[in-house]
């Protein structure tokens, strides 16, 4: 088979679809695969493809239909990149913290940024530029995460410290995955935010003063 034509071919593989879809989430069920063709449904085995090994990567043809069923429960190996997996994942970011004095010089984007598959709240959270600093004004921030269940579509919200997550042995149980389309927050330490009120104040009593 020349070339050309086992590309071909590949592209109408069952592994492709599946990426093509957008990728399987972390609580699905690989080892039984629903593959509907001619009116009968076929179970396909594809947990050799998330972790390199042989699998029933069939070959699709038209009319066919498949879904992927779930487990019920999160399988950190799904969240590792590979031929199934989302190629990567779109996060909403804001910081608005010191030493940045905003969104553009921290280089946060308009809208989302781009991180690749298996990335942590927490490299997210430093990315954000929400981690180091002067210690005696940043040491108490702390990062919201804002994300929804894939399997129950309930949102979640989950509140952490940013030096207590910087410091926990436990960091791989208190530091989730980042899922497509989660939202990002940093918030100040509570020495900056009472600066910036007495800098706020000092400005308005000025403006009092000057007031005829």
């Amino acid at each position: 088979m020349s070339a050309a034509g086992a590309a071909s071919t590949e592209g109408r593989n069952l592994s492709v679809a599946l990426r093509n879809a957008g990728g399987v989430r972390p609580d699905a069920d690989l080892s039984s695969v629903r593959l509907t063709r001619g009116g009968q449904t076929y179970a396909v085995d594809m947990r050799g493809i998330a972790s390199g090994s042989a699998a029933q990567d069939v070959m699709l043809i038209a009319g066919d239909a498949v879904h992927v069923p779930s487990r019920g429960c999160f399988q950190d190996e799904l969240m590792a990149p590979g031929p199934i997996s989302p190629p990567g994942i779109s996060v909403y970011l804001s910081n608005l913290t010191v030493p940045a004095t905003g969104n553009a010089p921290s280089a946060v984007g308009q809208s989302v940024r781009e991180y690749p598959y298996g990335t942590r709240f927490m490299q997210a959270v430093v990315n954000t530029n929400c981690v180091g600093g002067t210690r005696s004004t940043s040491a108490d921030r702390y990062a919201a995460l804002f994300s929804r269940n894939p399997e129950t579509g309930v949102s979640v919200v989950i509140d952490r410290p940013v030096e207590v997550m910087r410091t926990r042995p436990d960091r791989d149980d208190y530091d989730p995955y980042l899922l497509p389309g989660d939202s990002i927050a940093c918030y100040d330490s509570s020495v900056t935010n009472l600066r910036d009120l007495l800098q706020i104040l000092g400005l308005a009593g000025a403006v009092v003063i000057l007031a005829p």
